[in-house]
C-alpha cells in the first residue's frame, strides 16, 4: 500500500475524488504528507460498504476486532488531522476518540463536520463527511478542491493548519 501514489502508478479509481478533497486541503498522497488507514484492516467479501448488509454480525466482529489497531495508529503516529469519509467512519473514529464537533455545514450532497480530539500527545482534528464521494455528491473535479479548501478553512478556524 506504500507505493499507491508513487509516480507513474495509476491511482486506484476509489482514491480519485479523494485524491482531489485532499489536495484542494494543501496535502497529497503522491508527496506522503496523506495516509490512508482503514477502518477495518482485512479485506471484506463483500466488500466493507455492502457487509453491513450482508452479514451484520461479521461486520461487527471485524469492526470491533479492528478499532483498536485504528486507535493506536492515530495516536502513535504525528497525524494532526483524520479525515473520516463516509458516515459509518466519521461516527466510529468520533465516538473512538471522543471528538467535540467544532463546525459543521452542507456542501452540495456532503454533510461535513470538523471536531477535535485531545490525545496525550496534544489536539487533532477530526474531518469528515456523509457518503463515500465514489457515490454522486453533486461536486465538479472542481467541487472536489474547492471543497477540501473550505474543509481547511474550517480546520484552521479551529487551530488546525496543514503544513
Amino acid at each position: 500500500m506504500r507505493q499507491y501514489f508513487d509516480p507513474g502508478r495509476p491511482v486506484y479509481s476509489w482514491f480519485n475524488e479523494l485524491c482531489q478533497v485532499v489536495e484542494g486541503m494543501g496535502v497529497s498522497f503522491r508527496d506522503r504528507s496523506v495516509a490512508h488507514l482503514d477502518l477495518v484492516q482485512e479485506a471484506t467479501d463483500p466488500v466493507w460498504s455492502e457487509l453491513f448488509k450482508a452479514d451484520r454480525a461479521q461486520a461487527e466482529a471485524a469492526l470491533q476486532r479492528d478499532l483498536p489497531f485504528l486507535r493506536r495508529q492515530v495516536e502513535q503516529f504525528a497525524f494532526s488531522v483524520v479525515v473520516c469519509t463516509s458516515a459509518r467512519v466519521l461516527r466510529e473514529v468520533s465516538q473512538m476518540l471522543d471528538v467535540r464537533v467544532e463546525r459543521s455545514g452542507s456542501e452540495a450532497r456532503l454533510r461535513w463536520s470538523v471536531g477535535t480530539a485531545e490525545l496525550h500527545r496534544g489536539p487533532i482534528c477530526v474531518v469528515g463527511w456523509n457518503i463515500p464521494l465514489k457515490r454522486p455528491t453533486g461536486l465538479s473535479r472542481d467541487g472536489h478542491r474547492q471543497f477540501g479548501r473550505l474543509l481547511a478553512s474550517q480546520m484552521k478556524r479551529v487551530g488546525i493548519v496543514l503544513r
